[in-house]
């Protein structure tokens, strides 16, 4: 009896230490979200830049997605800032911003909230 109260106690910690993987994006910091793949991007190299894949940032709903394109040659993304988590209500907006042809991948993870909602270059 002490052995599978002792494997339950060890299986519960190992659940409650992965649960970062778990948090669905909200952020361990205030002002962060998460950053997620969720189309592969691909890098072209006779372009120089992403052509094609889709991004997502994450804090506890969706508060933007990145569109890089249909796979033309050029440096331009569609960004769409959500509203209150929805990405097609009508009051969520859209930029076309510059992509940094300098970067040949997204890194997913962590980051400022800030660069979710706003319309820099990426």
């Amino acid at each position: 009896m002490k052995i599978v109260s002792l494997l339950l106690v060890v299986c519960t910690l190992l659940l409650m230490s992965s649960c970062e993987k778990l948090d669905f994006g909200k952020g361990s910091k205030d002002g962060t979200c998460k950053k997620y793949i969720y189309e592969d991007l691909v890098y072209s190299e006779q372009c120089g830049c992403i052509v094609s894949g889709k991004v997502k940032y994450v804090k506890g709903k969706t508060l933007a997605l990145v569109d890089y394109g249909d796979g033309s040659c050029d440096d331009k993304a569609i960004k769409t800032v959500c509203y209150e988590g929805d990405c097609y209500h009508q009051k969520a907006t859209q930029h076309v911003i510059t992509i940094d042809c300098s970067k040949r991948s997204v890194e997913e993870g962590e980051v400022r909230e800030s660069q979710a909602t706003s319309s820099e270059v990426l």
